[in-house]
């Protein structure tokens, strides 16, 4: 998993929230255009690896695997290729400037 990734899901956990919005999960990256397009690459492989539901209104929900994911990440080599990559997964043609999967 890339550490982006890692970040945008332990924001969750420093947040002690179970739902954020855009405008917050956008302090993984800072202020930069290109950092905040890469928040958006990375919200979008972490919907799509089911570590993050959409729920409208631009708030994203931790699911279980997301959860999973925090805790595994502490014991985990960030560089390895283990089954929780989740850039790996993602399909770089879904990426920024294309809809976002969704789920209900």
């Amino acid at each position: 998993m890339k550490s982006l990734s890692l970040r945008i899901l332990q924001l969750f956990g420093e947040m002690r929230k179970d739902r954020l919005d855009l405008h917050a999960l956008f302090e993984a990256a800072g202020n930069e255009p290109d950092a905040r397009r890469g928040v958006l690459d990375a919200i979008d492989a972490l919907i799509h690896a089911d570590m993050l539901d959409a729920c409208g209104n631009d708030f994203y929900m931790l699911t279980e695997r997301g959860n999973r994911a925090i805790l595994n990440s502490t014991h985990m080599d960030l560089n390895s290729s283990a089954d929780l990559t989740v850039d790996s997964q993602w399909n770089e043609s879904n990426s920024y400037g294309h809809s976002r999967p969704r789920r209900n």
